[in-house]
């Protein structure tokens, strides 16, 4: 579907994938200050961000299959208000528990910004088009997680801890307004699915059954599942293992989600030429390449950090690549189910990234080597999976035409 004439400008795509992101990380400097506030213990006090993120991989699954039966518009304008109020008001929260409840409520709000905006990526551009502005929001991902804790830091340091969550309102309220005044609708009533629940769970069945949208999905998942394990292993190896101070892991830090924003963009160029298929298999032929580097480095007597930031940029680059070219794919297919293709795509990416994590942790000591084996390992069951599902889809395809 190509409805040029409700196309919204690339600014407010953005703009809303980033509302999406800022509220899971921005608050992250101020966790001692609210431990204190709360008197609230270590374990406690994490459940805001764990709370947080459980929310919104859950309730992508609704927004998604909403905005295919109501509307984007309505659906974004919902959200994006809910997300705005539940910010204002975490930073009232009289108590832990209460706070713990706006998070949740906070995370279905910001949901909306991600899962409902890929759906209008689908509605209004061509496939060629679909992975250039995929690429473009998938910048927007990784560029917030590299900001949001500097902001935050500074907010915390300037106001204290309530002053992150007065941000992310404003940053809601005004992308509701840019929302209000400058998107249209762009879901036809004509391709709107219905509101009820057997319908609802009729396009998950549609879509869990269609090879090519797992494939996609696993792209996404997969990718998102490495960086993910990255944050979490990277401090224990590089700090503990290594001696590296918190600030400067800081900066270290910062090397995948780089490479992850410059793949994306550079994806965002060649992966409409080369197609998102082709697109993907670079990406994951990347981060091959990265991480067997890395494992060689790994091996040498003297370590330098260099060793770490040079491969994780590489990484982080072929992902970018493989996560817009996820997203393009999973919304390719039927336009009248692309948010429930959207929703359902990120409750896996968010799922799969979370086992990743636990699994990792099983490992006990992480050392280097062990961190970058489960990279590769990553990698390869990515490849294997993609090709494997491309493949089925493909002689699916020509039987169906036969």
């Amino acid at each position: 579907m190509n409805q040029s004439a409700f196309r919204p400008g690339v600014g407010l795509l953005i703009l809303l994938t980033a509302t999406s992101q800022i509220a899971a990380v921005i608050h992250t400097p101020s966790i001692p200050a609210m431990a204190k506030a709360f008197e609230a213990d270590p374990l406690s006090i994490q459940l805001v961000m764990t709370l947080y993120l459980i929310g919104y991989a859950v309730a992508q699954l609704v927004v998604g299959s909403l905005s295919d039966a109501v509307g984007r518009r309505p659906v974004m304008l919902f959200g994006l208000a809910l997300f705005g109020v539940a910010s204002v008001a975490c930073a009232f929260a009289p108590n832990i528990e209460i706070l713990f409840g706006l998070r949740l409520v906070q995370a279905v709000g910001a949901c909306t910004g991600l899962v409902v905006t890929r759906a209008i990526v689908r509605d209004c551009f061509e496939a060629s088009q679909t992975t250039r502005y995929m690429g473009y929001l998938g910048m927007a991902i990784g560029l917030m997680p590299m900001l949001s804790p500097s902001v935050g830091g500074i907010l915390q340091s300037l106001f204290g801890w309530q002053a992150n969550f007065l941000a992310m309102g404003v940053v809601g309220f005004g992308a509701l307004l840019a929302t209000s005044y400058s998107l249209s609708e762009t879901l036809p009533d004509a391709v709107r699915r219905p509101t009820v629940p057997l319908s609802l769970l009729r396009g998950f069945r549609d879509l869990i059954v269609q090879p090519s949208f797992l494939a996609y999905s696993s792209c996404m998942a997969i990718s998102t599942a490495i960086f993910f394990v990255y944050l979490s292993a990277g401090p224990l190896v590089i700090q503990g293992d290594y001696g590296v101070t918190p600030a400067v892991y800081g900066l270290v830090a910062m090397s995948m989600p780089s490479g992850f924003i410059f793949g994306n963009f550079i994806s965002s160029r060649v992966s409409p030429i080369i197609g998102i298929e082709r697109g993907a298999i670079l990406g994951y032929l990347i981060n091959l390449i990265g991480g067997g580097v890395l494992l060689m480095l790994a091996n040498l007597p003297n370590f330098h950090l260099a060793y770490f930031i040079l491969p994780s940029v590489v990484i982080g680059f072929g992902g970018g690549f493989v996560t817009s070219c996820g997203f393009a794919g999973v919304v390719q297919g039927d336009p009248s189910v692309a948010g429930t293709a959207s929703g359902l795509s990120g409750f896996l990416q968010m799922a799969i990234s979370a086992l990743a994590t636990v699994a990792v942790g099983l490992i006990g000591h992480v050392t280097l080597m062990s961190y970058t084996a489960f990279q590769l390992a990553l990698t390869v069951l990515g490849i294997v999976i993609f090709v494997g599902l491309v493949q089925i889809d493909a002689i699916r395809k020509r039987r169906i035409s036969a």
